[in-house]
């Protein structure tokens, strides 16, 4: 999830949404990514999708995260570049690190779709 939210610090079109918001969907994307859990557990499990406890208590719609957690998806997905075409490598390489399991490049992309 930290990785989620590092990434969102470098997109301007996040602005639009509230940080509580961006933290709930970052949770959620890391929580229903496979690569993730295995590493975490070796429990066979279904992933969670929505996790009810944390629908209740930020009080979040599903739509208001699920735009949040597209956005978060697709731009985790690309190569932050910005509009001098600088590419923005350092939180990539940061999580590169063992220390940080690797989750920038073995880890499968965040998906959406529950």
């Amino acid at each position: 999830a930290a990785y989620y939210l590092e990434r969102t610090l470098q997109e301007h079109s996040f602005l639009q949404f509230r940080p509580s918001v961006v933290c709930a969907s970052a949770v959620i994307l890391a929580l229903n990514n496979p690569d993730i859990r295995v590493q975490e557990e070796d429990l066979d499990r279904a992933l969670p999708g929505f996790p009810k406890i944390l629908m209740e208590y930020t009080g979040f719609s599903e739509f208001e995260l699920t735009t949040c957690m597209e956005r978060m998806a697709e731009k985790v997905g690309e190569e932050p570049i910005t509009a001098s075409r600088r590419q923005l490598n350092a939180v990539k390489k940061k999580y590169e690190n063992s220390k940080y399991l690797e989750v920038s490049t073995n880890v499968e992309l965040p998906n959406v779709q529950y």
